[in-house]
């Protein structure tokens, strides 16, 4: 079932979490295309803001392109409303 509102919001309200404390594990192609669809961008707009083709946007938002480069993310992140960030941990064993 495809998440929106509605179905967060039901996930939510049936969590004995309150909701702003709940985990929500949604991945990076349900974020964009939910953010597109509130904007009411499609995705030949939302293609053009980050460089890339129509069909690109349609494939990251299918979960079909796992590795995104930075660059792109970050454009269709700024016209989103939405913010990067990056972190990286590594481990050293001696």
């Amino acid at each position: 079932m495809p998440i929106n509102d509605y179905n967060l919001f039901k996930h939510l309200s049936h969590t004995s979490e309150s909701p702003m404390k709940a985990h929500i594990d949604i991945s990076l192609s349900e974020l964009i295309s939910i953010h597109r669809t509130r904007l009411h961008l499609n995705q030949s707009e939302l293609a053009k803001v980050a460089g890339v083709s129509r069909n690109y946007i349609s494939l990251i938002e299918r979960g079909h392109i796992e590795n995104v480069s930075l660059g792109v993310l970050k454009r269709i992140c700024d016209k989103l409303g939405l913010k990067v960030e990056v972190s990286y941990e590594t481990e050293i064993r001696v």
